[in-house]
């Protein structure tokens, strides 16, 4: 079975592009030919998307699950419990497009959806680039997205992370520490 990875943001939106800045980050490494790479600027395009016989894992800029440069890693029954905020600009959020697809395509929607979302502070509209930190956090990103995307299932924490629960990156040493 084949995995579609959607990255989903704005890229004139500062961080809320970081799910296509991941994408960039893939397509420039190359992946598995079972992997297919989209993008959608939304969450109403992304309910086209979801109707496909292959898994999905979604990548979104999320408000309200830790600081900036860390990784949330959601199953979408996990949605109407969690306290993180998938982005939408236009009214229907990610939980909404994934329960609209269900119910227009029922058995031809996504057999398993995921959530990697990325923990980010504000949208900066206008703004083509990523704060540092999360820059900073996209090769660790994208290597989890691979790591999904090439493993026979999406188990819960198959890349590492608990659902719902903020991943810090390594903090490092300060100056004049051992």
């Amino acid at each position: 079975m084949g995995t579609r990875v959607i990255g989903l943001g704005q890229r004139l939106a500062g961080d809320d592009a970081v799910g296509l800045e991941i994408l960039d980050r893939l397509r420039a490494e190359g992946v598995p030919r079972d992997v297919e790479l989209l993008e959608a600027t939304d969450a109403a395009s992304l309910v086209s998307m979801l109707e496909t016989p292959h898994r999905v894992l979604i990548v979104d800029a999320v408000l309200g699950a830790g600081m900036p440069g860390e990784i949330v890693e959601l199953d979408e029954a996990d949605l109407p419990a969690a306290r993180v905020r998938l982005l939408s600009t236009h009214g229907l959020d990610v939980g909404g497009a994934i329960a609209l697809a269900r119910t227009l395509f029922g058995a031809h929607a996504a057999p398993s959806i995921r959530i990697l979302g990325v923990p980010i502070a504000e949208v900066t509209r206008g703004s083509p680039e990523l704060s540092p930190a999360v820059g900073a956090v996209i090769a660790r990103v994208a290597s989890v997205v691979r790591d999904h995307a090439t493993r026979p299932g999406f188990a819960r924490g198959s890349a590492g992370l608990e659902p719902a629960t903020p991943v810090k990156p390594p903090r490092a040493p300060r100056a004049g520490s051992a």
